[in-house]
């Protein structure tokens, strides 16, 4: 029984690369807004999500700090924005320099990790106008780490998250909103080498 279910797999391998299954893969961010009702420009953090989820490419938390910078985001009718452009920076902590509100270019002075452009509805919460929902779509056409995404894996990614105004909640001058949320995909699989001597294992157990 078990040289047919090997005989199986194998040809199931012949036909399908040993990969990792496709799951949810996210860059977390936090920041702050401006421009607000005219334009969209974001200034926001980027962290390790932890037990949220997985990183869809490695960043290196340990020695350098990730950026996400979203500039002119422009009103298309209704909840909708578009037109705008995004990248996510990487700069060292040591010798580079930590983002501040205060100086939004404190958080483009990185190398570009990835570019792209952005589109999103901002759709106001009726019963708490302080809050709004945030979702859209992100395509990467650019940055140092675009062809370490599969073509088909470049497009298409959800941007999402919400936006808070509240009084009670300052924001740092000179700022409309607070954003809070992600930029998430499916389509990032980790593609390390299986081995026909590891698979061979798992039947002789």
């Amino acid at each position: 029984m078990k040289k047919v279910l090997l005989s199986l797999s194998l040809l199931l391998l012949v036909a399908v690369p040993l990969s990792a299954q496709a799951q949810i893969q996210i860059f977390d961010y936090n920041g702050y807004v401006q421009g607000l009702p005219d334009q969209i420009d974001l200034y926001a953090e980027v962290f390790d999500p932890g037990a949220a989820g997985e990183l869809p490419l490695p960043l290196d938390f340990a020695n350098y700090q990730y950026t996400l910078v979203i500039t002119g985001l422009l009103p298309a009718g209704g909840n909708a924005w578009s037109g705008g452009a995004i990248a996510l920076y990487e700069d060292a902590l040591v010798g580079g320099t930590a983002a501040d509100p205060a100086n939004p270019a404190t958080y483009t002075d990185g190398s570009v990790y990835l570019s792209g452009v952005v589109s999103l509805t901002r759709a106001p919460n009726i019963f708490q106008p302080n809050l709004a929902a945030l979702s859209g779509t992100v395509d990467w056409t650019g940055g140092a780490h675009l062809n370490d995404l599969a073509p088909a894996d470049q497009t298409g990614w959800a941007f999402m998250g919400a936006a808070n105004s509240n009084p009670a909640e300052p924001l740092p001058a000179g700022y409309d909103e607070q954003w809070d949320g992600k930029i998430e995909t499916e389509g990032v699989v980790d593609t390390r080498d299986g081995s026909w001597g590891g698979l061979k294992a798992e039947f002789q157990r």
